[in-house]
């Protein structure tokens, strides 16, 4: 097999992702969650809340989601002002509540206060539930401040006359605002883990049970009566935690919510949920097995945009020929697109996950070309003869580099492929394998 090495360097200098390909850039949420300064609209806010709470207290902050600090400003009804939602402990009762603010001739006034009996927020979001243009205030609370994978509850509440009513409550492991059914109105969709008690024998001593895990997804709904269901899908059951959940319009024009979640501590899938004539549908889910092994993957490696065209790309992982799992994990992998009817390959390329790179690859690459880790800075990627099961010329080696190395690596012919961080990306070409 022959590979065109020119041209391989060419696509590795233009399509090498760094850190912010493969270990996505997160804003530290520490920057997030400092409580606002007194200044301004704020300090009006800050004032107004100390008159109406009378004592010590302190802000609390959302632990996820977009919205990670105490003061919230948010234009809940739609008129073109801002109310504000804070969250805060008052020292007197150690108990978090909500308060509502509203501003008036550029006065700002608590209006409203909820003790919200739980022990963390756990996320706020906002949505458009009636189609009016209006935002509901979504809540999620947790009655612990460890353990994530417990359930915790979701509070949606309205907003009219300068107070908040709750529209809807239920339980949930993970949620998303989505619109699965592509009318006016937003829906939510909650993810949630549970257990459930299974007969497994009867004797004479008595019913054997045993306890076997439920996961499933629900869309919800508000109407005028109250909450609306619009259905409910099983997911894998044996799904440990959630990872990460959002929409997308699917080529076919659909509307889509994709999970990413764990299988224990290493491996992952990727469940896609729409809602089909009037049905919520899990595709990947098989009822037999009670699995998703369409895109099941034995690596934490994320679904993600991995072509910038605006799609999500699901991760298959192939086995490298040759290559014994050890520094710096390294991975063959073909993204698929999901069209609405079936997954359809992209893109192939070679990830290495602990370095945080990724460079696109010729499909003969699978099978066709091993890896050699020299150590945990420095890969060669080797041709592999099949014939011999063993790995032949040096196509090139990638490697990192200290920024105060790298005019040395320079010196030994390594090409920059990118650098950010105190780190230089480098890739030496083996001109004998052209």
């Amino acid at each position: 097999m022959r590979y065109k090495i020119g041209s391989l360097i060419a696509l590795l200098l233009a399509l090498l992702l760094c850190s912010t390909g493969c270990n996505a850039a997160f804003a530290d949420p520490s920057a997030l969650m400092h409580p606002p300064q007194a200044a301004g609209e704020l300090q009006g806010i800050n004032e107004a809340l100390n008159q109406a709470i009378g004592g010590t207290y302190s802000f609390v902050y959302p632990t996820s989601g977009s919205y990670r600090s105490s003061n919230i400003l948010k234009d809940l009804d739609g008129d073109g002002n801002n109310e504000a939602i804070v969250f805060y402990m008052p020292e007197s009762d150690q108990q978090i509540h909500l308060n509502l603010l509203c501003r008036s001739q550029n006065v700002w006034k608590s209006t409203f206060d909820l003790n919200l009996q739980c022990a963390a927020v756990d996320r706020v979001e906002f949505a458009d539930l009636y189609g009016d243009e209006a935002l509901e205030l979504v809540i999620g609370t947790s009655l612990y401040t460890t353990n994530s994978s417990r359930e915790k509850q979701l509070s949606v509440y309205s907003f009219s006359d300068q107070i908040l009513n709750l529209r809807l409550q239920t339980g949930y492991t993970s949620f998303a605002v989505c619109n699965l059914t592509g009318g006016q109105k937003e829906q939510l969709l909650t993810m949630s883990l549970s257990e459930v008690a299974g007969l497994v024998a009867q004797d004479e001593t008595g019913v054997v049970q045993e306890t076997r895990k439920r996961a499933y997804a629900r869309l919800l709904g508000v109407a005028e009566s109250g909450s609306q269901i619009y259905g409910e899908v099983s997911l894998d059951s044996g799904i440990t935690a959630f990872s990460a959940v959002y929409s997308e319009v699917l080529e076919d024009q659909s509307n889509a919510v994709y999970i990413d979640a764990y299988k224990g501590p290493e491996i992952m899938i990727t469940e896609v949920i729409r809602y089909i004539n009037g049905r919520l549908e899990n595709p990947f889910y098989n009822p037999q097995t009670q699995t998703n092994s369409m895109t099941q993957r034995t690596a934490p490696v994320a679904a993600r945009d991995i072509d910038d065209d605006g799609r999500t790309e699901i991760p298959a992982l192939h086995e490298i020929p040759g290559y014994t799992a050890g520094p710096g994990q390294q991975y063959l992998v073909s993204w698929m697109k999901f069209d609405g009817s079936r997954l359809q390959v992209s893109d192939t390329g070679m990830m290495n996950l602990d370095a945080g790179y990724y460079f696109s690859v010729p499909e003969e690459w699978n099978g066709g070309v091993t890896v050699e880790v020299i150590d945990e800075q420095t890969v060669c990627y080797r041709v592999w003869d099949a014939a011999a099961a063993q790995a032949g010329d040096r196509l090139f080696t990638v490697a990192l580099f200290l920024e105060d190395d790298w005019e040395t690596a320079q010196q030994s012919g390594y090409q920059k492929l990118a650098a950010g961080e105190g780190t230089v990306y480098g890739v030496l070409q083996n001109t004998s394998a052209n």
